[in-house]
């Protein structure tokens, strides 16, 4: 029977279905009962405590926005310190167990809704449904794939393992892990269904819309380095929403100076940190100091993101969130899809395009007047332009840097290395390094039998 376990391994206890009283009744097919109503399906979605808030933050963990010094480092449990150096031991299995309860609640919604009865009036909200049960499945599916799975290879080999691809809510399907190839070619799918069902205007940013379904793709898209359906999808988002925050109306000096759910939000969603970025910034995870001497002093950025502590280190605040305990917002914004748009214009020299995208975001960012729109007369010097000021404006939105330095190691030419220096000696994560993917949780391994990341 052990072999047979399901990747929802410990769900049950953890996606809180109390809101369909018959949900956890026993079933003689799949030991479980289905919800019964239109409105019983869209309370599983509409938990914004599961769907919403419960993506994992190990990517931000590995990535180098941050440094820990020794003192609190060797005051760190062990996780923790193990997550710094990349040598997680993956004995939580908490991280994984969420996103599965995701895609749980996707795969009971999916598999089943298509033989509900509803009204004739009804039709519209049951399609829409669909294509929100498709669109939090793959979203949920792509985290997994960021810190678990190989990147993608554009253009190269893609069979080595993926991740665990789950289509149905049966918890006794017996578990595989897919190919890369496969895992990436299944997220795009259901969100290209997607984007035919959901509705495009939402109520709220929580709700995935139209806007919300085709930022994904072009994220999704942009990690495959397949830059020009990324180029496709983000144009395609800004035709719905192309607004974006001015910081000259923030206050930078406050708490949390970002207002959540802003204008500029396209999508809300937030993870559980993990490791060091789990406690008070301010106390243990300092900002990078190459990465904070990036940012112009006119540039409002530097003091609406960042906060100074007593000891002249700094703290990073300017999540749109505006969590006060760790970086937690890992949702989709209009300068986010306009960073694509400005990547993917560049790559395909398009310099005149690149730029434009880059300056309507960045004379939003520094203080009225004294902006002067960048320029680049070659493709290099652009990318250039546009990767640094990538690098500044989703720095701690989780998981979006370890993202790129992934996809940056499948291009020859663009490779990087992490760096942290711990009692005086480095530790260097380079771009082949094994550790660029995290280790699936040992019990998942041990029930499933699904293959180990290498170490």
């Amino acid at each position: 029977m052990k072999k047979y376990i399901s990747i929802y391994v410990c769900l049950l206890s953890l996606i809180g279905l109390a809101s369909c009283k018959k949900f956890l009744e026993e079933k003689s097919d799949k030991k479980l009962a289905i919800p019964e109503t239109l409105s019983d399906y869209q309370a599983l979605i509409n938990s914004t405590s599961t769907m919403n808030v419960r993506f994992c933050g190990l990517a931000e963990v590995g990535s180098d926005n941050y440094y820990i010094r020794d003192k609190e480092w060797a005051a760190l449990d062990d996780e923790p310190r193990l997550a710094y150096t990349w040598e997680w031991n993956g004995v939580s299995n908490g991280h994984w167990s969420n996103l599965y309860a995701i895609i749980f609640r996707a795969n009971l919604v999916l598999e089943n809704i298509g033989e509900l009865k509803v009204l004739p009036a009804q039709t519209e909200e049951k399609r829409q449904l669909e294509g929100k049960a498709l669109f939090f499945r793959a979203m949920a599916h792509f985290n997994v794939a960021q810190v678990w799975a190989p990147a993608y290879k554009k253009g190269g080999e893609n069979d080595q393992p993926g991740i665990p691809l789950r289509s149905s809510y049966d918890i006794n399907e017996p578990v595989t892990r897919s190919t890369v190839e496969q895992t990436y070619g299944h997220i795009v799918e259901d969100l290209r269904k997607a984007s035919e069902l959901v509705p495009v205007q939402v109520t709220h940013k929580a709700i995935p819309g139209k806007a919300a379904v085709l930022a994904l793709l072009a994220r999704v898209y942009l990690s495959m380095n397949d830059f020009e359906n990324a180029l496709l999808y983000a144009d395609s988002t800004l035709l719905y929403n192309s607004a974006i925050l001015n910081y000259n109306t923030l206050n930078p000096s406050s708490a949390g100076p970002v207002p959540a759910l802003n204008e500029e939000v396209i999508f809300h969603a937030q993870c559980v940190m993990g490791g060091a970025m789990n406690a008070t910034p301010n106390t243990v995870a300092k900002v990078d100091t190459g990465l904070y001497a990036l940012y112009h002093q006119n540039d409002i950025r530097k003091a609406a993101y960042f906060g100074k502590n007593n000891d002249n280190t700094f703290f990073f605040k300017g999540g749109y969130d505006q969590s006060k305990s760790a970086p937690r917002f890992m949702g989709i914004t209009v300068s986010e899809v306009l960073l694509i748009k400005a990547e993917c214009e560049a790559r395909r020299n398009n310099i005149e395009g690149a730029m434009d995208a880059l300056n309507a975001l960045l004379v939003k960012r520094w203080k009225s007047g004294t902006f002067v729109p960048y320029q680049a007369s070659v493709q290099d010097e652009a990318l250039a332009l546009i990767l640094e000021e990538r690098r500044k404006e989703l720095c701690f939105r989780s998981g979006l840097r370890w993202m790129d330095l992934k996809r940056f190691n499948t291009l020859p030419d663009e490779r990087r290395s992490i760096k942290r220096l711990l009692n005086g000696e480095e530790v260097i994560l380079d771009s082949e390094d094994k550790r660029l993917l995290w280790l699936i949780p040992l019990d998942v391994v041990r029930l499933s039998g699904i293959t180990q990341n290498p170490r």
